[in-house]
């Protein structure tokens, strides 16, 4: 399995081209989604 499935905050933040503040921030957002459609979150901060 080659394909990525997470990505750090730090990760993120590069990609957006966004402070670490600001990755953390769109990650929580993104978790408490896919959290409200019945996945399964796993927080590792």
């Amino acid at each position: 399995m080659d394909k990525k499935i997470y990505y750090n905050a730090e990760e993120v933040a590069s990609m957006l081209g966004v402070s670490i503040g600001k990755s953390y921030k769109i990650l929580r957002e993104m978790n408490t989604e896919l959290a409200g459609t019945g996945k399964t979150v796993i927080r590792s901060w």
